[in-house]
């Protein structure tokens, strides 16, 4: 009995402590078009892009000292594998939509076949990403590429290194 009392008087300190919005915010998808509509300024997003001139991938391109040529070529490759990634990840959207319908109340085969479909679309999302990166890399010298390799090894090292001091504390 005292542990039950103790359980709701946790309960109750708990829910006037924490505000709803941290509660919900997870299962509320305007949170995140909150966050999208804060990022953009004069109609603009403020960050262009994986390899737009904003942003991590701009200062990339920045420290890979790219000609104007390349940077219009790889802009427009990005430009090109745009539509079928964004098409391939709303299809993988509306299967996980379908899959969470399916778990309800659908036979296990069912459940299975529509896991493979999202595996099947996942798959085919990174070979789209894999051809974008060749035809990129394509446009690159092999001065530019070595120095693109040692920043991104810099840069994981930087992440796995957060990484372990957030375990660490």
């Amino acid at each position: 009995m005292k542990f039950h009392i103790l359980s709701a008087s946790f309960l109750v300190a708990a829910s006037t402590l924490l505000p709803i919005s941290t509660i919900a915010a997870p299962f509320n998808n305007s949170s995140r078009d909150f966050r999208v509509a804060q990022q953009q300024t004069e109609g603009r997003p403020q960050f262009a892009g994986r390899w737009g001139m904003r942003g991590r991938k701009g200062q990339l391109m920045e420290q890979l000292n790219l000609s104007t040529e390349q940077q219009e070529n790889i802009q427009k490759i990005r430009e090109d594998y745009k539509q079928q990634m964004q098409s391939n990840r709303q299809k993988i959207r509306e299967l996980k939509q379908e899959m969470r319908q399916l778990m309800v109340n659908a036979s296990k085969d069912d459940i299975r076949k529509q896991h493979q479909k999202i595996q099947e679309h996942h798959q085919k999302l990174s070979d789209i990403r894999l051809e974008m990166k060749l035809a990129i890399r394509d446009e690159l010298t092999l001065e530019q590429r070595e120095k693109m390799a040692e920043l991104k090894q810099q840069r994981w090292e930087r992440r796995r290194g957060k990484r372990e001091q957030g375990f660490a504390r």
